[in-house]
This record gives C-alpha cells, structure tokens and sequence, in this order.
C-alpha cells in the first residue's frame, strides 16, 4: 500500500505531467484567435504548428462574418468606376519598369524590405495593400521611391486601440477616408513610425504598439486627393475583367485585391502554397470559388497586384505582393495567381444573397510635387501655429504681458519644447497654450517636452481631437494645468507632471480621453476636477493632493485601472493596473493599503465614488524580495540570475525538493510572496501550471 507522503508525491507527479501535457496545446488553442469587434469573429493566426513567440512565422488573414462581408460587398458595389486616361503621365521611373507586349510589373517602384514588410500577428492587410498602391502612385508621379509608414494609421486610426482599431481588419475605402483626413503621408524612417505592431503584445491588447503622439510627422508627403475607385469584374466576361485589370496596371497603377476563401481546407491550401512552393508556382483560386461560405472558417486576405504576364496563353498570371513576410520559396514577398478565375465568383451563403469571392479596386491618389515644409522655429511670444506642420521652441520664453503665450488653429500641429520653458506672468486670463479656432475642431494637435509654468492655464485644449500632451511638466498655473473642453476627444495625456497648479488637470464636455503615467501632485483644490467626461481611461497615475479627484455624481464610464500587465508602474511595482492614491500627509489610500502578497497592487479595491471603482490600486513598492517558505529558514534564492526564484527551500540550489515545497505550499505562496518572482509560466498568477513549469527546468 502506499502510504500518504507517497500518495501526495504521486498527485504531484501526475500533476506535473498533465500540466507539461495541456499547457502547450492550451497556448496552441489560445492562438488561435483572438476577441474581435461585433461584425468579426476573430482574426487567425494560421500555419502555426507549434505554440507561437514572437519569432514564430504566422499567416494572419481577417475573419469577417458574413454580415461584415456584406457590408464590404455593398460599399465596394457603390465605388465609382476607375477612370483609365488615353495616356499616363511621366516619370523619372518609367525607363526602370519592365514594360513588354504581355508583360507588366510595376514591383522597381516599391521601396520595400521583404522581410519587413509582414503585418504579423494583427489583422491590418489591408493597411499594407492601400499603402503600397499609395507608394508606387508616388514614385511614379514625382520620382519619390520612400516606404511610407503602417504604424501612422495603425496608432492614429480609431484612436489606435480597442476593438475598431486598423489590426482587426479593415477595406481600401478606409485607407482612403484616412489619407483624405490627414492630408499627409508620413515616411517609415520618421521617428518610431516603423512598423511594430505585428507583435503579440498589439494582438492582445489590441492597441498600436507606438502611440500616435510619439511618430513623428516631420518630414511628410503631402496628398492632393485620394479616393477609391471600383474596376469593373463582375458580369463582363472574364476575359473583359482581365483586360479591365489591364488597362489600370498599364498606366503604372497598382491594384488593390481582396480576395475570400470559404473554409480552413482553402485557407490550409493556400498556407501550403505560400510556404512551400516556389515563386514561379502559379496559385489557381479557381477550386475554392462560388463555395458555401463557413461562417467560423471563412477569411479575407487583401495583397496588392503589381504586374502580370499573359505571354504564354496556358500560363497567364497576376504578380501579387503579399504582407507575410517571406518563405523559403518567396524570398521577395511575391507570389503568382492564375488569371484563369471566374472573376464574377461568389461566397455562397445559405440564407441571403451570395457576396463577390474578389474585389478588385485601387486608390485615385495624387501627392504634391514639393516637399513638406521644414519645422518651424517659435522664438517669440505671442506666436500663432496657423498652418499644419512641426513647431519648435529654440529657447525659453518668457512672457511679460502676452494673454496667450502660443495659439494653435490648424490641424496637424506639433509643438515640441525641446525641454524649453514657456512661462507667462501669472495674470487674470492668461493661457500658455491655446488651442481654438472658432469652435471648430482642432485635429492633430500633439504638445510635447515643454515645461509649461506661471499662466492661468499652462494648455487650454477647447474642441481638440485626436492628440496629445506627452513628457511636460506643467507647474505655478492659478487655474489648471491642462483644462480640455468644448468637446475635447481622442486625446492622450500621458508622462506629465502637473504640480502646483489649482487644479492639475480639469475637464469639461469631453470623451475618450486617456490620462495614464502622469504625476499630479500638490495641487492646491484637486489634482483631477471631472465636470464631466465620459468613456475616458485614466490609470497608472500618481495622485498625491489635498484633494485628489472632484468627481461629480453621474460621471460612471471612466475606466479606472487596466488589466493586470507585467511592467513597471508609477509607484515602483512590477505591473501596470491602477492609479496611486496618496496625499501629502502620507494618509491617503495607497499610503495605508496592505499588500500581502506584495504584487504592488493594494489587497482591496479603491471605491472612489459611485459607480467608480479602481481595481487595481496601487502602493508603494520597494522591490521586495521573498520571504522563508514554511516551513523552510532560508528565503528563495535565484541561482541563474533569471529574476525567478527556483530554490524555493533555500537551499543554494535548484533540485526536486524545490517542486515539492511548491506543491505543498502553494496557497502561502499565492498569499504572501510577490507573484513575479514564482510565475515560472507568465501568466501573472500562482498556480499548478508553475510547478509544472519549474518541473520542466529540472
């Protein structure tokens, strides 16, 4: 018989074996898609064989429902047809693009690296095909080869997180809508404005991995116009939709395509393909065509067609440029489709009318001939920043009289201090930043590395949309630091510190305002006065005023905290969660809160008002190490240096008697050491799933 230390023992090792057994198929399955909004089912990762890092090869398409792929099928349907000139312009390019009888590629105009052009594991094709037809446009109107920037839509686009955010997926019409409201394109070799949001991290978070405040826009193109237009396929003939695709390709125009296939059978063919034939392998679509449409299978891909050769009748094709990287037999991104399709095929749905299986489209896009202007130069006050562009402080200002120190009515304005001082004189009525114009909005405007002081309000931010106040210290202003109102939205306000002011920051009639890593302190009425705002996030936060937060009845759709993420907080700790609650006296609730298990996180949430809860307040956070684990003397030690700490009995080495402690205290731990230092799986808890991982390093 077994006695019971062998029983437990025996539990254990089952255990361990069924945890070393599920946790790979569990993150295999996890993978597999991800939440998306109301009209998308999810987004897949497909080709993955093996649990996925950030290394792992991935083939993301967009998984839209059929109401979602109706809807494209409806918009694309209402497109105005292309418009194909008798003959196309010049370009200092023309003499590099192959141009035979039967022969079309346009690919000498893309500036790209094929490696880096792979969206990864976001759903945003449809960025990198918009964006390449853009490209080619520019290099063929005004000689510029330059690879423009993803992440500039993908951060500025819906705010640049969220379930509408660009990588969970999107159409051509929208690259357009983009473009048409910027006014510019922004260079992939700005600042921060290479692509980075093919990561897991943007998948889950589902947000840009840059936020747009910190790409820069200088130097930029600027864009004329820009529109989508339809080329006709469908109930013409094929040969008709061909020559049709022709004609726009002819005239040095790349062509947007987003083609559907039903089912995981289609999809795993087409991986097949992309992964191990070669480039001169032509992929026939043509089996997968007028199918029944899997509502939980089905997928949509967009590429950009950039030539084609029909000079062999039995071999005609499209030369496509996809956004997966490379494979071993596409080294250059480029992969071949038949011509031969029906190009009037559908998806077929079982209960309404079917939708088209390609849609084949591209951009009316022209861009300026001259470049963007150089940034401009504030080294005097008052200033005006009328029209859009890059603006600097090349010195201190300081204002003896001026009512306002620096007035922003274009859209599209940066203003970067350079660490520079903008101080005013401290009278009635006095503002450091303005930005109004006439109570239209104020699009674009991002403030950043200022150190604002002495003016009523350091920014008074009335109807500004989509941008941002980063890395300023706002101090000594009698009103407000930062005062939003008349419909503020889409800002970030984010690495401030706004410090002896009346009120830190102070909001009025405004939304989706997210307030994060900002240092308010020492105010003198309250460090945050919400009149009203609504669907806001204001987290990870040090408040440590008098008063810190004037909360008005009714405001109950600020989200307080985040989810618990691994990263250093305000406060010192190891996750990324809530706002710190202190105040001068060292009385305020992050001061006094316990925190037992020593997560930096306080061991009970922080009931501010009605119907607002921070979850995930934090406290002080001094970098504790572990404590003896009963019934052991000796703390934890970390013989590899890992910042996880194997030998849980102390005894100067990793063995198995380190697996049995864990066993056997694994509720202390959860209870009493800090959860970072025990998580041998990273999933930001103790459980069985870590003493199978600590096994695992025998």
């Amino acid at each position: 018989m077994f006695s019971y230390p062998s029983i437990r023992y025996l539990t254990l090792l089952i255990i361990i074996c069924c945890g070393l057994l599920i946790i790979p198929v569990a993150a295999e399955t996890a993978n597999e898609s991800l939440k998306m909004p109301a009209f998308f089912s999810d987004i897949q990762n497909r080709g993955v064989d093996l649990p996925a890092t950030d290394e792992t090869p991935v083939h993301t398409v967009m998984h839209p429902s059929s109401e979602q792929l109706k809807a494209w099928n409806t918009q694309y349907n209402a497109l105005p047809l292309v418009s194909v000139p008798a003959t196309s312009s010049s370009s200092q390019l023309q003499n590099n693009t192959t141009s035979v009888s039967g022969y079309k590629d346009l690919l000498p105009y893309l500036d790209y690296t094929p490696a880096e052009r792979d969206q990864g594991r976001i759903g945003n094709c449809w960025v990198w095909a918009g964006t390449a037809v853009m490209e080619i446009a520019h290099a063929v109107q005004n000689g510029v080869k330059d690879r423009l920037s993803i992440s500039y839509l993908d951060a500025n686009y819906n705010g640049g997180s969220g379930n509408a955010w660009a990588g969970n997926g999107g159409y051509i019409s929208t690259v357009a809508d983009f473009y048409s409201g910027t006014g510019i394109a922004v260079p992939w070799s700005n600042q921060n404005a290479e692509y980075q949001d093919g990561t897991k991290w943007s998948a889950t978070e589902q947000r840009s991995y840059e936020p747009a405040f910190a790409i820069s826009t200088e130097p930029y193109y600027q864009i004329d116009q820009i529109k989508t237009e339809r080329i006709e396929t469908r109930h013409v003939g094929d040969e008709q939709a061909i020559n049709n695709i022709k004609a726009v390709l002819d005239q040095n125009r790349a062509v947007d395509i987003m083609f559907y296939l039903p089912n995981t059978t289609a999809w795993d063919s087409f991986d097949d393909f992309w992964d191990n034939s070669s480039e001169e392998t032509v992929w026939n679509m043509t089996p997968w065509q007028n199918t029944f449409w899997n509502n939980t299978e089905g997928g949509g891909h967009a590429v950009v067609c950039v030539g084609y050769n029909d000079t062999d009748p039995a071999n005609r094709y499209w030369i496509m440029v996809n956004s997966w990287g490379v494979s071993k037999g596409h080294p250059r991104g480029v992969f071949r489709v038949s011509m031969d399709m029906d190009y009037s095929a559908t998806v077929q749905f079982k209960d309404s009318d079917d939708s088209a299986a390609q849609l084949w489209q591209t951009l009316n896009v022209s861009f300026a001939s001259t470049p963007s202007p150089s940034p401009k130069e504030i080294s005097s006050l008052p200033y005006t920043c009328s029209v859009p562009g890059e603006y600097y402080l090349s010195k201190d200002l300081i204002s003896s009289d001026a009512d306002t120190g620096i007035l922003v009515t274009a859209q599209n304005v940066t203003i970067d201090g350079k660490g520079h001082l903008l101080r005013g004189s401290g009278q009635q009525g006095s503002v450091g930043i303005l930005a109004y114009n006439n109570g239209d909005p104020v699009d674009g405007l991002n403030i950043t590395n200022l150190a604002i002081s002495n003016w009523e309000d350091g920014c008074y931010l009335y109807h500004a949309t989509d941008g941002s106040v980063n890395d300023t210290t706002i101090s000594d202003c009698s009103y407000a630091g930062i005062f939003l109102d008349g419909g503020t939205a889409g800002l970030a306000i984010a690495d401030n510190t706004l410090t002896a002011n009346y009120y830190g920051l102070l909001s009025r009639s405004t939304a989706d305002i997210r307030i994060e890593h900002n240092r308010i302190t020492q105010n003198q009425n309250a460090g945050l006065d919400l009149i009203s705002m609504n669907q806001s996030l204001i987290a990870d936060n040090q408040f440590i005023n008098k008063i810190n937060l004037a909360l008005p009845t009714g405001v109950t759709t600020i989200a307080w905290n985040t989810s618990k993420t691994t990263g250093q907080n305000l406060a010192g700790g190891p996750y990324l969660g809530g706002n710190y609650w202190g105040n001068p006296t060292q009385t305020g609730f992050s001061d006094l809160a316990a925190d037992q298990n020593r997560d930096g996180f306080a061991d009970s949430p922080n009931q501010i008002g009605a119907g607002n809860i921070d979850q995930l307040p934090l406290v002080a956070y001094a970098n504790p190490g572990p404590q003896p684990i009963p019934p052991n003397q000796l703390a934890p030690t970390d013989p590899d240096h890992d910042r996880l700490y194997e030998d849980l009995n102390g005894n100067g080495k990793f063995d198995f008697g380190d697996v049995t402690t864990f066993f056997n205290q694994i509720d202390w731990i959860a209870d009493h050491e800090p959860v970072q230092l025990f998580d041998f799986d990273g999933n930001q808890r103790i459980d069985f799933g870590d003493i199978a991982s600590l096994f695992s390093r025998l």
